[in-house]
This record gives structure tokens, C-alpha cells and sequence, in this order.
């Protein structure tokens, strides 16, 4: 058994009767779960399929983009059309077998959408159970299981549910593989395989969206941050040597031109995207993007998200402050916790990118709500060990008091939701 497992199972035991008494709520807590992990887990894993079951929608959405997911699979597997550029290319592959073998039948394909999200809750547990305090860990599954603007994307052909799972997936290699608290070893002849595997999952997130590709970034920067050289160098390699074989396959089997992300980044330049006339953004639109978004982001979706807020107004004050707890998160973990310190470089690197890049015009909840896992998980474990200095020991109650509003708060949405379409599905 690695030294670093054998350190992160001796934190994780049991308090002893005799420390039970000067022990803190955090430990108290993190006891009680503890001890009761397995039975935890399933009891929020039958949650979130009871309740996504309860909001599955049959219908086809009135949006466009879960529609052309499906007439990219059918295209792909009738003419065998490539189904990038604008969207990722990954999840229509992943949906033409199905279409295939069934045709195009809706609540088939959407339910593939469930396993998906289901199947990342598990990868969730599996990734952190061994790493972070209990109670971090199952306040975040509990809201999760119960978030209802969450769980729409259980039932719908976008592509958000795909990409979370393949996003836990990359989670799970990355804190299984190459988060320690030991000095960077590495040995070629022994660690290559992990190093191909982390540089294949990388190409496929960036394939599953084309934002996915800052998912490189973040891993590039966790190394570069936490001074593993040689991680970063191999991961760089490793991902290349996956990514421009298969661009060269792309370009001569479809007749591809440049890479995937090629085609909608070039519309991404523009002032307009439905207006390439208006010409090209410059350095101060692109900081004027970034101001915007992160105010819609920010202060208004990652609020409604959270249940929090119902309106639809935003608030620069509340961004920045939402700014400064992400910061204050980042330097309360960065020597506690390395898996939720790569956690909160990726959120931060997925979502700055995702500013920058887009324009402001697009206002969709869709392009934060699939980092809504790392975000919890990271802002709770970031409150979490700023309460637990001695100092602050006694406010640790308000931690647990905002994560039960927070889950009340979700809870208000998603009641009359289910009620509702209960009486559709019936």
C-alpha cells in the first residue's frame, strides 16, 4: 500500500471515544458519515434516480441544439457525415449505435442521458470518497441529487449529461493517478500507461465540447502550480499523441479542414457571431466579455443554480464578492487539500475560458451547470478548512446551516417540478 494511502486512511478513522469530547462539529460529522459511507451513498444514488425518473421529460425540448445532436448521429451512421464543428463530435458518435439499432426513438435516447448522469455520480463518489471530509463530500452529493436544473439534463439530448460523465471520469484518473502529497517520482517503464490514459481522456473531453479543450489547460496548469515538470511535459506529449493523429485521420477520411474547434472558433472572434460584418472583438471586447459574462454567470445563474435567488436580474457586487470567495477558497486549500485545489484551478480555468470566449448574447445556464459539482464540492471544502482553524472552530455550525438552506433552497424548485410532470407522465 502507497505511504499517501495509508496517510489519507488514518485521516479519515473514526474519532476515539476519549477525543469524542474536545472534538469539533466538522469531526463529529465527519465520524457519523464516515462510518456510514456505503449505506450514504445509496441512499443519495436512489435519490437522484427517484427523483430524475420523477422530472423525465418525453418531449423534445423547444431548443435546436439537442435536436442536431440526434440528426448528427443519424447523418453519421446513414452518410457518415463527420459530426463536428459547430458541437462536439464525441456525443453523436456515442448516440449512433443507438440510432442505428432503434432508429430515432426519443425516450430511448433520452434516457441514455440518465445512465450518463447516473453514472457520473458514482464516478463522483468513487473519485473524492478517499480524499476529502465526508461532510464536503455528501452536502455536495445530497444538493446534487436533488437540483432540478440539474436533473433536466437527465432527460434531454443535449450534451450536458455526456460530458459530465466524461468530466468525472477525468477526475477519477487525475486524483487516483497523479495527485500526491509526495515529492514527483516518476518511472517511465512503469507510469507511461497512466500518462497515455490521462493524455486519451483529455482528447476526449475536448471532443465531447469544444470548450473541453481548456480541460488541458487546467491539467497543464495544476502541474506547472504544484511543480511536477515532468507530469506536464508527458501529459503535453501524450495528449498530442492522440490529438494530431487523429486530426490527420479527420482531415483525410472527411476531408476536415484545421482543427475541431476551428470552425466555431472563428466565430467566436467575431463582435456578432449572426453578424460577421460588425468585424473582429479586440483586447478590450474580450475584457468587456469577460466582465459581462462573469456577472451573468456569476451573480445571476450560478445563484439560480443554487437556489438562492428566483430572478433573473444580476448584480456586479455580487460577482465580485462571489469572485473573492472563490480566491479565498483557493489559498484556504492550497496546502490542505490538493484534489479539491486541482478542482477549483479547473472550475476557475473552465469558467474563465468560457467568459472570455463567448459572447454575451448566449445568457445559457447550460454553460456553467456541468462544473456544478466541482464548484460545490470546492467552495464547501474551501469554507470548510477556514472554519476548521482553531480560532473559527465554533462558527463551523454556519457551514451547516448554509449547506441545509442550500438543499432547501433546491428543494423549493424541485418539488412543484416533479409535481407537475408527474401528472404529464402519467
Amino acid at each position: 500500500m502507497a505511504k499517501k494511502d495509508i496517510k489519507k486512511q488514518k485521516a479519515q478513522k473514526p474519532i476515539s471515544r476519549k477525543q469524542k469530547d474536545s472534538s469539533s462539529l466538522f469531526d463529529v460529522l465527519n465520524n457519523f458519515l464516515f462510518r456510514r459511507s456505503t449505506i450514504i451513498f445509496w441512499m443519495l444514488f436512489a435519490a437522484i434516480t427517484i427523483i430524475s425518473l420523477l422530472l423525465f421529460d418525453v418531449k423534445a425540448s423547444i431548443g435546436g441544439d439537442d435536436s442536431s445532436y440526434i440528426l448528427s448521429a443519424y447523418n453519421f451512421v446513414h452518410d457518415f457525415a463527420y459530426p463536428g464543428g459547430w458541437e462536439g463530435a464525441l456525443y453523436p458518435i456515442f448516440l449512433s449505435p443507438f440510432v442505428w439499432l432503434f432508429g430515432i426513438n426519443l425516450p430511448l435516447l433520452k434516457s441514455l442521458s440518465l445512465v450518463c448522469m447516473l453514472i457520473s455520480f458514482g464516478l463522483f463518489y468513487v473519485a473524492y470518497k478517499k480524499y476529502i471530509p465526508p461532510f464536503v463530500l455528501f452536502f455536495s452529493m445530497l444538493i446534487l441529487a436533488v437540483n432540478a436544473h440539474l436533473l433536466y439534463f437527465s432527460s434531454q439530448t443535449y450534451t450536458e449529461a455526456f460530458f459530465i460523465m466524461i468530466q468525472a471520469i477525468l477526475f477519477l484518473i487525475v486524483n487516483k493517478y497523479f495527485i500526491s502529497d509526495e515529492k514527483e517520482t516518476i518511472e517511465l517503464k512503469k507510469d507511461y500507461k497512466k500518462f497515455l490514459l490521462l493524455g486519451f481522456v483529455l482528447v476526449i473531453v475536448s471532443l465531447t465540447k469544444n470548450i473541453g479543450l481548456a480541460s488541458m489547460i487546467a491539467v497543464f496548469a495544476y502541474f506547472i502550480i504544484i511543480k511536477y515538470w515532468k507530469s506536464f511535459l508527458l501529459t503535453v506529449f501524450s495528449s498530442a499523441l492522440f490529438m494530431l493523429p487523429f486530426e490527420v485521420l479527420k482531415r483525410n477520411i472527411w476531408t476536415q479542414s484545421g482543427f475541431q474547434i476551428k470552425s466555431q472558433g472563428s466565430g467566436l472572434l467575431y463582435k456578432d457571431f449572426y453578424n460577421p460584418a460588425r468585424g473582429y472583438e479586440d483586447f478590450w471586447g474580450f475584457i468587456q466579455r469577460l466582465i459581462d459574462n462573469s456577472n451573468l454567470y456569476l451573480s445571476k445563474h450560478l445563484y439560480i443554480l443554487l437556489g438562492l435567488k428566483s430572478e433573473i436580474s444580476i448584480s456586479p457586487v455580487l460577482t465580485i464578492v462571489t469572485y473573492l470567495i472563490f480566491f479565498i477558497s483557493l489559498i484556504a486549500i492550497f496546502k490542505r487539500n490538493k484534489y479539491l485545489l486541482f478542482a477549483g484551478i479547473y472550475v476557475g480555468m473552465m469558467c474563465l475560458t468560457t467568459f472570455i470566449s463567448i459572447q454575451k448574447m448566449w445568457d445559457s445556464e447550460r454553460l456553467i451547470i456541468v462544473y456544478l459539482p466541482y464548484i460545490l464540492v470546492f467552495l464547501f471544502g474551501g469554507v470548510y478548512y477556514i472554519l476548521s482553524k482553531e480560532k473559527l472552530k465554533k462558527l463551523q455550525f454556519l457551514l451547516l446551516l448554509l449547506m441545509v438552506f442550500l438543499f432547501f433552497g433546491s428543494m423549493k424548485v424541485t418539488m412543484p417540478l416533479m409535481d407537475n410532470q408527474s401528472k404529464i407522465l402519467k
